[in-house]
């Protein structure tokens, strides 16, 4: 989904894991995923800047970059996918 937010706002970790992508992304951008294990992973894209680095351990609300427009983006947003098994699958459920 794609969640409308300001420029530089901080995007924080729904959850604890390992951070197994931080990096660019011709589609997302400024993307960092997270594994957070039982094949679960969350996409966090179109971000301005990235705080974090692969292999770093990640607990829930931590900082992991900042809102922007990177990649194919049409505006500034927040892309926030969840993957179970590697199947994107509705993030709704996840969010608080």
């Amino acid at each position: 989904i794609d969640i409308q937010a300001r420029y530089g706002m901080p995007v924080t970790a729904g959850g604890d894991g390992k951070v197994i992508f931080a990096g660019r992304d011709p589609g997302y951008g400024g993307l960092v995923v997270i594994d957070h294990g039982a094949d679960v992973d969350t996409f966090y894209g179109h971000l301005s800047t990235l705080y974090v680095r692969e292999g770093q351990n990640i607990r829930r609300g931590q900082p992991l970059g900042a809102v922007g427009a990177s990649g194919r983006a049409t505006g500034v947003h927040l892309h926030y996918e969840v993957r179970v098994h590697g199947t994107p699958v509705d993030p709704h459920r996840y969010l608080n």
